[in-house]
């Protein structure tokens, strides 16, 4: 799941395990952030292109049954109440986090990892390659 976060431009996890297969049109999947859900009124759903690593990780880790309405991940289930949810979220979350962190402290990171660097990681990367890739006046762009 952190992979598939960072693949997906930083997807939060609440907004994982809400995917079903129906947000998937052909190489795209659209959805909306629960975190802002129901704060704007005019929300603009977010578009996240299937790479081949995003594929993947569907092929391997999500539900067998593609159902429209079955969920891509098998976290949640249609009968769970809202608590239920929020209990299992906060439970897988916790199991991801503890992993991604043995895994880097394995490795030879001592910074802490959870999902939070997935999301932030994204981001930097992103940041740092429009730093390199935008035009500069060194390059001859004018503004």
């Amino acid at each position: 799941m952190w992979m598939f976060s960072f693949y997906c431009c930083g997807m939060n996890m609440a907004d994982i395990f809400l995917l079903k297969y129906k947000n998937i049109k052909g190489n795209l999947f659209t959805y909306y952030r629960q975190k802002t859900h129901g704060s704007s009124k005019s929300q603009l759903p977010i578009e996240v292109y299937i790479t081949e690593p995003i594929a993947a990780i569907i092929k391997k880790w999500g539900n067998k049954e593609k159902s429209p309405n079955n969920y891509i991940f098998t976290i949640y289930e249609d009968s769970m109440t809202a608590e239920e949810m929020f209990q299992k979220k906060k439970n897988i979350v916790r199991m991801i986090n503890g992993y991604i962190d043995w895994l880097g402290r394995k490795i030879g990171i001592k910074e802490r990892l959870n999902t939070s660097t997935a999301r932030h990681s994204y981001a930097t990367i992103l940041k740092n390659c429009l730093l390199y890739t935008s035009p500069s006046p060194r390059d001859g762009a004018t503004s």
